[in-house]
């Protein structure tokens, strides 16, 4: 039976030659499927369906499956929320801030609220929605600045969400922070940016607590901590002062929180490579000395 299947495909598809097993088996069925459905795909995924990488073809096949399933079953709380997944995958591989990029993620973001109205409780469609809101930010910050202070104030209210269901993430925590971060740029007045970089930073120690280990957590730590004496030291007009003793605490902020973040990643490598091996676990109870 697989042999006449087998040469009915290769009668009805061009170039399209049968394999059993492993790799080519793979291989076979991404270009099946490309040729298959890539008629019929709207742009860009029937461009995608085609790519000469296997991984992406598979996801172009994948977001038309759901596409195809979620039309057919609109209450399929699984088949909304993967397709949210597979299109925001499918974004990250399209031209940057580009029109197919930011519609693409908007869809996405259309999937989750989906999702999100059959299982309310799904922390997981919370944080993925924040996180496909705020790469939607960044495709359309160029061409549309206020829709992309929008997005990141929606993704602030969906990682709250998402902590509100699953307390202590230290991803969304983390995630949370970085918009915070995003937003402070572009804040109003002083007081506006001063307690939106206040708030991110409470969320990278708490994210921190949650999980000690959490390198990145600390890297961007380091990072407002940067953003703010910056900040404070290109416009110091009318603010609050003295700004010297500011710029002087949040520089130390950096050198120890950027320092604490590469020790951790090092420990982080030495703990993979090794095990359990105790040695690696005593050091890891010792922290450096600041220079």
């Amino acid at each position: 039976m697989a042999d006449a299947l087998a040469r009915d495909l290769e009668q009805q598809v061009d170039g399209f030659k049968a394999c059993f097993g492993g790799e080519e088996l793979k291989r076979a069925c991404a270009t099946l499927s490309g040729a298959l459905v890539s008629g019929r795909l709207p742009a860009p995924l029937s461009a995608l369906a085609e790519d000469s990488d296997l991984h992406l073809r598979e996801l172009a096949f994948a977001a038309r499956q759901y596409a195809v399933a979620t039309a057919e079953q609109p209450d399929d709380y699984d088949a909304l929320y993967n397709h949210g997944l597979v299109l925001q995958e499918l974004s990250g591989k399209l031209q940057p801030a580009s029109a197919e990029q930011a519609a693409m993620l908007r869809q996405a973001c259309s999937r989750y609220e989906a999702a999100l109205l059959l299982k309310p409780s799904s922390h997981a469609a919370l944080y993925n929605w924040g996180v496909a809101l705020s790469d939607l930010a960044r495709s359309v910050k160029p061409s549309s600045p206020a829709e992309a202070v929008a997005a990141l104030h929606l993704a602030s209210q969906k990682y709250a969400e998402s902590l509100q269901l699953h307390p202590r993430n230290p991803q969304a925590l983390n995630n949370w922070g970085l918009v915070l971060q995003e937003l402070s740029a572009d804040a109003r007045d002083w007081a506006e940016r001063h307690a939106l970089v206040r708030s991110a930073m409470d969320k990278f120690r708490l994210a921190l607590r949650s999980r000690p280990d959490f390198d990145r957590g600390c890297y961007n730590l380091g990072t407002v901590f940067y953003t703010f004496a910056m900040a404070l030291q290109s416009d110091t007009g009318g603010w609050p002062a003295p700004v010297e003793r500011c710029v002087a605490a949040a520089v130390t902020g950096i050198a120890v929180t950027v320092h604490a973040a590469c020790f951790l990643r090092n420990i982080s490598s030495m703990r993979f490579a090794c095990g359990k091996n105790k040695s690696v676990e005593r050091l890891c109870m010792h922290v450096p000395k600041r220079t």
